[in-house]
């Protein structure tokens, strides 16, 4: 698999050889949360991701992190042309564009998308009234806690697709201009406080987590479908054939794979779900017990799983101060 993250290749990640012997391990500690992972585009076989309000690249060979802006135990909303004197609030979500230096930064607890550029560690505001939630299109977007973000590389490369979660609402910004409009938002029941978001680049579909379920979005639907779970109920049921009568409790991010699978880190029920559309099938790994310890998917404990990434045959786990590993078969 390439490791160049805006080919269709890595965006439709292919499904690591798991079987159910296969083993859970600790990759690294963090110093926060860690909300979402993605291979790193500057520094081949490194991961970039983001610690609480930090953005962070491990190398792959020596297991070291090294931080690229912010502090991961410190939040706020500071501009600075010195990277250790920038903060963020919460960095839920970036994306790496396609000249590879910059980085678009989802600071959610300040309500709007900032440019990062790795070359001269430059940080701008890209979209939103920094500390001022709200709900506004145009050159004057607001948002209020955006959460996810995903390129478009089905459409126009210009645009990208943002979670707006307080505002249920899926967002459109023009990463050129920073112009937002909003393709739909939730008013009654429905898709509630969206928050991961991936896209299917052969279909152009986006998947979404909410509050209860896993919904499908395709740019000019009226609204998005229910993929797995429920409207309004949470708990933790597996579905065979039906997957809609599964349960989800806070699902947080989501992954689209090869072969009609998307696979979600359901966070309150401490599990990884991995959810077969042409089946209409829902599984899970990981017993659902809070804690950390390893072994196989069935006696591996998870503890508030975050964010998903498949990268060089493993899929990685981030979670309450560490990033896991589920080594696949080689």
């Amino acid at each position: 698999m390439s490791t160049y993250p805006y080919s269709a290749a890595v965006l439709f990640f292919s499904i690591p050889r798991l079987t159910s012997s296969s083993q859970m391990r600790l990759y690294i500690n963090t110093e926060s949360n860690v909300y979402h992972m993605e291979p790193d585009a500057m520094i081949r076989g490194n991961m970039l991701y983001s610690d609480g309000s930090s953005l962070k690249t491990v190398s792959g060979h020596s297991m070291i992190a090294t931080t690229i802006v912010g502090q991961a135990g410190r939040h706020g909303f500071a501009e600075s042309n010195q990277p250790e004197a920038l903060t963020f609030n919460l960095i839920s979500g970036f994306a790496q564009l396609d000249k590879k230096k910059f980085v678009i930064l989802v600071d959610s607890g300040n309500h709007c998308l900032r440019l990062l550029d790795r070359k001269t560690m430059r940080v701008t505001v890209l979209s939103g009234m920094c500390q001022q939630p709200g709900f506004a299109d145009g050159k004057n977007a607001q948002f209020n806690y955006p959460w996810g973000v995903s390129r478009d590389s089905f459409r126009a490369k210009r645009f990208l697709i943002v979670t707006d979660r307080n505002n249920n609402a899926i967002r459109e910004v023009n990463k050129n201009t920073g112009e937002a409009v909003t393709l739909f938002t939730s008013r009654g029941e429905g898709m509630k406080n969206p928050t991961g978001i991936s896209q299917n680049p052969m279909t152009g579909d986006f998947y979404i987590t909410s509050q209860y379920a896993v919904f499908r979005y395709h740019i000019g639907d009226v609204s998005p479908a229910l993929v797995a779970g429920s409207h309004s109920a949470f708990g933790f049921v597996n579905g065979a054939g039906w997957a809609q009568q599964s349960l989800f409790n806070d699902p947080s991010d989501v992954l689209c794979l090869a072969g009609n699978k998307v696979a979600v880190s359901d966070r309150h029920n401490n599990r990884l779900r991995v959810i077969d559309e042409k089946k209409g099938s829902v599984t899970s790994i990981c017993s659902g017990v809070s804690g950390n310890r390893d072994g196989d998917w069935y006696t591996c404990q998870l503890l508030n799983p975050y964010s998903l990434l498949v990268m060089n045959g493993h899929l990685y786990i981030g979670e309450h101060r560490r990033i896991r590993k589920l080594k696949g078969e080689q």
